[in-house]
Formats: structure tokens, sequence, C-alpha cells
């Protein structure tokens, strides 16, 4: 952010370069969804792969592929989310931890939740790493292989080993409790 912001509006900028660059994903992704579903019905999702069966004069067919092309869209959605908080954070040395930690964050099942944490986490590494003096020798391999390689190792150890269970069981909760509103409950679901 700019010299002489407060933590907060640095925070919302991060979280907003995030958020921007995972829109189109969200955008592309649903719409190939929604032409999925509107030209092959409600079970296409159980389709087979097109790579195993794909008819050209078949509908359905169509359909599918539609459908799971939405579908690798949206699985970019979380390590997109990371990878540009990240870089809001710490400029381009910040993509290879904030991609891997939206990653791990899908992996470990943390979704949406430690997408975000991964990705401020990330930028965060990366801005420690940057302000540990390099001899002059060193500083050219910074960007490329040390920074890259350092962050992503600290963020996937985080990731996995320290934060990323107890970010798995919140997003599961949240996930739970948002299946589990119904009737009088779905007003607060509605405004939520």
């Amino acid at each position: 952010g700019e010299s002489g912001e407060g933590y907060g509006a640095k925070l919302r900028k991060w979280l907003m370069s995030g958020v921007s660059y995972m829109v189109p994903f969200v955008a592309a992704g649903g719409l190939l969804i929604a032409l999925g579903f509107a030209i092959g019905g409600y079970e296409i999702n159980k389709a087979p792969s097109v790579m195993d069966h794909f008819a050209w004069t078949q509908a359905d067919s169509w359909a599918a592929l539609l459908f799971q092309i939405g579908g690798v869209a949206f699985a970019f959605l979380v390590p997109v989310l990371a990878g540009y908080i990240a870089y809001g954070m710490a400029d381009r040395p910040g993509l290879v931890p904030g991609f891997v930690g939206g990653s791990i964050a899908l992996t470990i099942n943390a979704g949406f939740l430690g997408g975000l944490a991964a990705g401020l986490i990330s930028g965060a590494v990366v801005l420690a790493i940057q302000r540990v003096p390099i001899p002059k020798a060193l500083r050219g391999i910074m960007p490329v292989v040390v920074i890259p390689l350092v962050s992503a190792a600290v963020v996937g150890f985080l990731m996995f080993v320290v934060i990323g269970k107890p970010i798995a069981s919140a997003q599961s909760g949240m996930t739970d409790w948002l299946n589990g509103l119904s009737g009088a409950n779905a007003v607060l679901l509605g405004a939520l």
C-alpha cells in the first residue's frame, strides 16, 4: 500500500488484489457450468470424463464438455486468490508461495479461508525474506531461486503442518452450518 496508509487499508488492497484476479475465473467457470446445466440438464455433473467419452453429434457431450471446463476454471479460484493476495503484498516474488499455499489449501480442504490465510502468510514470508541483508553476489538469484524456494517451503510447512488443519476445520464447520440452515433460517441464509 501507499506509505502512511493504515494496516486496514493495506489489508483491503491486498485482499482486493486477490479477488480482482479471481473474478474472471469465477465468471468464466460459473457461466460454463451454467451452460452445461442448461444444455445437458441437472445430471450433467455425473457425466463421464469427455476424455473417455465425447460424441461430436450429441448435445450431452457438449454439455459435459462445458461443465468440465467450468469445473477446471473453478479449481483455480483458491490458488489464484492466494497467489494474487501475496502478489499485492510482495509483488512478483509472492506469486510462487501464494499459488503453492492456495493449492495446498485445496488439497487439505481448507477452501476459501485457507486461500485467504495462505495468501497473507505468503506475502508476509516473502516480505520477511526480503528484509534479510544479502551479499551483493547473491542478489541476482534471490527473486528467481532463493525467495521462491524458501518461501514455498515455509508456506507449505505452515499450511500442511501448523495452520492448515484448524482452518480446514473452520471451513468445514462454516460449510456445515450454512448447509444446515433451513426453514426460518432461510432468511438468515439469504441475508448471508
